[in-house]
């Protein structure tokens, strides 16, 4: 418990309190607590506001978080914010001849589903936000999200697409550097119609995005910008 100062002549005290910590003996680590409450309290409001998070305790996820709410209600029984969370782990070996060490396995754990719910006060929704990772690349880059947005009757209004391609040098050791990436954001609810656009990165021999060009495909809408950087690898001309 702390209380810090509101800028109002008062102090505003937040609470927490702590539940099921875990520890793996196998592997000599903590996999910390299952859920973690909080109770915020301010003098001039007469609702506290209340959040609760749990936590995944498992091996290689411990530690991220499964389901978040915040609400008025100590049961939660009527929340204001929910947001749910689907982990996935991916799994990508090692090639001695290729790094030059002994062969093995690296895990990378990735959100593949985040639900975000906004509530009013009587429970009824006010939106909905859902991304999905649809695939992840061999080292664990997302290659397509998708994002839908949905209104207080569940239904979809519009979707983002977002696809990507990336570097990923062995050899200077760049990985998950995006190379192209293709953006569209469709509406459902409306006539509009859907909007694309396209960006190709290059990168130098270092690692630092030499060159953005958006639209490359188009003959009247492309844009080209370049980016120089001097003996510290500070940018220091942009050039479009």
């Amino acid at each position: 418990e702390y209380s810090a100062d509101n800028g109002a002549g008062s102090q505003n005290t937040f609470k927490y309190t702590y539940e099921g910590a875990k520890y793996d003996h196998d592997r000599r680590m903590t996999l910390g607590f299952e859920k973690i409450k909080k109770e915020e309290i301010y003098p001039n409001n007469p609702n506290h506001y209340y959040s609760q998070t749990f936590f995944h305790q498992t091996f290689p996820l411990a530690g991220l978080v499964t389901l978040a709410e915040r609400g008025i209600d100590p049961a939660f029984s009527n929340v204001l914010e929910r947001t749910k969370n689907t982990w996935l782990v991916h799994y990508f070996p090692w090639n001695a001849s290729v790094y030059g060490f002994d062969t093995g396995k690296s895990v990378r754990p990735y959100l593949a589903t985040q639900d975000v719910t906004d509530f009013h006060v009587n429970g009824d929704p006010i939106n909905r936000v859902t991304q999905t990772q649809m695939s992840v690349d061999p080292y664990g880059n997302p290659l397509q999200t998708k994002i839908e947005y949905r209104n207080q009757y569940n239904l979809i209004e519009y979707v983002v697409d977002d696809i990507k391609t990336y570097l990923n040098d062995v050899t200077h050791w760049h990985f998950g550097l995006p190379k192209t990436q293709k953006v569209t954001h469709a509406p459902f609810l409306s006539n509009t119609k859907a909007v694309t656009q396209e960006t190709e990165y290059e990168y130098d021999t270092k690692g630092r995005l030499h060159k953005k060009i958006l639209e490359p495909n188009s003959a009247t809408e492309k844009l080209i910008q370049t980016i120089d950087y001097n003996l510290f690898g500070n940018p220091i001309k942009e050039t479009t």
